[in-house]
């Protein structure tokens, strides 16, 4: 323990069976048959244990996680920004901003043959029509 005391867990044989009911398989199971003694350890190893699992918390932890939040342990080139909006404010500062002279490419007139269309205004193709 942190103060340099002992712990110690003390369980009779019938705790240790009573225990073992507990479980699914009653302390009918191989390991239980087999390696009585062991098991029997195991019991009073996870009892022991429990005591110390419920009583302690995550309180320094946490003080912890903050102190080093509060604390200014980066520098300004590791920090994320903000790149959508700074985009966007970009963008708001320099639209329409230069003009651009930007000419139209002179297109080319091709003159083409009308196709002959039937009564039901569908065109007639020609050719080998299979």
């Amino acid at each position: 323990m942190e103060d340099g005391q002992n712990y110690v867990e003390v369980m009779n044989i019938g705790q240790i069976k009573k225990s073992w009911n507990q479980g699914a398989a009653k302390g009918n199971s191989g390991a239980h048959q087999n390696f009585a003694d062991e098991m029997a350890k195991k019991t009073v190893i996870n009892r022991a244990c429990k005591m110390f699992v419920n009583t302690s918390d995550d309180s320094e932890l946490l003080v912890e996680a903050i102190n080093n939040s509060e604390e200014k342990t980066y520098e300004e080139k590791d920090l994320v920004s903000n790149v959508e909006f700074e985009v966007k404010e970009e963008i708001k500062q320099n639209a329409n901003a230069k003009e651009i002279n930007a000419e139209q490419p002179h297109s080319k007139v091709i003159d083409v043959e009308p196709i002959a269309t039937s009564a039901s205004g569908q065109t007639v193709l020609e050719g080998p029509g299979f």
